[in-house]
């Protein structure tokens, strides 16, 4: 039994300071379980850092009995498990919790939850304070990590991510191919998640004392119609420093889901504002601007500042539409184009994106195109994007659309066809757990093998490589909070809109 008086007492030599009872919350005999989407325990949760005597008092607070934790900072609650729970080994729940000053607590796993009673009494019990969001183990010249291939940056990249592909054990794989990727031990690694976004400022981040705001601009649609180059690089430019002074603050990652580079060419579209406008050429030129500005600093050449990623890959204009008494939205929609409306139209600003700004990733669309789903479509993503243009980056689906695949487009029989589907077709990572959940009944089936997985991790990693994540120390890692809202982000957020 671990009580959260012992926890405080342990912590307290670090840093991590609070007081508690021994009667606060206390944890024993957590099971293991195997959750899925619908949930084994399902009544309330919560995410966020986490250590068990935590998730026991949120829990508790709102008169629950059971607690769970899953995947390092999730927690659920409930009176009862689901009916059909499957119990699973001990060693499935071996992630550790996120809460700073928890260290060897664990807290489940990927679709693993550990389930226990609800105890507590006396004063409630505090969340735990959040640690950095990226680690370094390459820095800490004493960890076994620093000594290995992969954390020496002397070597090429490619060798480097080879090195660290090859050590990673088969469910880290399998993990690692979603968006919101869990810790991986046996590279001493944080958990990391791939989605942030960064269209008119970043977002998806985390503000506290450190950093409590972020940089505003206008939307695209606004800044698109100053027609002035150096307005789109000097925006990318500080948006993309603001998303490395977070970083290095430990409070975000770095890779941006931005510009959104659809044409907007249909007034109905929710989403016309994200984009610079309808013109081809305009949005090609926006889009390689703003991503030089925002993945390029003067500061290190070499590296890039953050990553931004071109979307939504390809002819994906609509999200609702009934034609005919037909309902269809855009993750059933199929775009049907002639070749040459795609060459010059839809295609032109991805390219311009690729060719002229370099931009380290790609998302593929809802839509299909001409019958075939995007994220399966091996023509987009390999033929065209990476043989043609020569896209050197990670492409990653747009939220569900993996999944999409397989339901509502029906281009698969099965969930492991549509894996196989994605991940052949040139499909880095998977927002939304649909690969990370069938991978290994895809892989048992031998409709994939370890070295598809192993392409498309090379991807990923590569990218973080570029980053910078596993390097000594370099000037873009001494960018500081006070480069965010700066006078100079003000006012050259004022000079869009009188640009405009």
């Amino acid at each position: 039994m671990r009580s959260l008086a012992l926890f405080a007492l342990l912590a307290s030599s670090e840093g991590y300071e609070f007081k508690a009872s021994p009667n606060g919350c206390t944890v024993s005999s957590v099971k293991c379980y195997v959750d899925d989407a619908n949930r084994i325990l399902n009544e309330q949760r919560t995410t966020g850092p986490l250590s068990q005597e935590y998730c026991a008092q949120f829990c508790s607070n709102s008169g629950y009995s059971l607690a769970g934790v899953e995947n390092g900072n999730e927690c659920y609650c409930g009176n009862k498990l689901r009916s059909d729970a499957k119990a699973a080994t001990d060693s499935d729940c071996s992630v550790a919790c996120s809460g700073q000053g928890f260290d060897g607590e664990k807290c489940g796993g990927y679709w693993r939850i550990g389930v226990f009673d609800v105890q507590c009494s006396g004063p409630p019990v505090p969340q735990p304070s959040a640690p950095k969001m990226l680690n370094n183990p390459c820095l800490n010249a004493s960890s076994p990590f620093a000594k290995q291939p992969w954390c020496d940056a002397t070597l090429l990249v490619d060798e480097r991510v080879k090195d660290m592909v090859s050590r990673m054990t088969l469910d880290e794989k399998i993990a690692n191919l979603d968006t919101g990727a869990p810790a991986i031990a046996s590279l001493g690694l944080n958990a990391y998640n791939w989605w942030s976004e960064a269209t008119h400022g970043i977002s998806h981040v985390r503000n506290d004392a450190v950093t409590p705001y972020e940089s505003n601009f206008a939307f695209p649609i606004t800044t698109g119609m100053a027609f002035n180059r150096s307005l789109w690089k000097a925006t990318g430019n500080q948006i993309g420093r603001e998303a490395r002074a977070f970083m290095n603050a430990g409070n975000a990652y770095s890779t941006y889901w931005a510009p959104v580079i659809n044409l907007a060419r249909e007034p109905r579209w929710g989403r016309n504002i994200e984009t610079p406008g309808e013109d081809p050429t305009l949005t090609g030129e926006y889009a390689a601007y703003f991503v030089h500005g925002f993945q390029d600093s003067e500061d290190d050449p070499t590296h890039l500042q953050a990553s931004a990623c071109c979307k939504h890959y390809v002819a994906n204009s609509m999200d609702h539409s009934k034609v005919a008494g037909e309902e269809h939205d855009r993750t059933d929609f199929d775009a049907t184009i002639t070749q040459q409306d795609l060459v010059d139209s839809y295609l032109a600003p991805f390219q311009a994106c690729v060719e002229k700004g370099k931009v380290s990733s790609l998302m593929c669309s809802y839509n299909a195109v001409n019958g075939v789903p995007s994220c399966a479509n091996d023509w987009l993503l390999q033929t065209v994007a990476r043989d043609a243009w020569g896209f050197d980056g990670y492409i990653t689906s747009d939220c569900d659309a993996d999944s999409n695949v397989f339901d509502p487009h029906h281009y698969t029989k099965t969930k492991e066809e549509a894996v196989a589907a994605v991940l052949h077709a040139g499909t880095d990572v998977d927002c939304g757990g649909f690969v990370g959940g069938n991978a290994q009944s895809a892989l048992d089936q031998k409709l994939i093998s370890e070295a598809d997985m192993d392409a498309r991790l090379h991807k990923l990693f590569r990218v973080r490589m570029r980053l910078s994540h596993f390097d000594p120390l370099n000037p873009l890692d001494e960018i500081p909070p006070s480069a965010v809202c700066t006078a100079e982000a003000k006012r050259l957020a004022r000079e869009e809109w009188r640009a405009a």
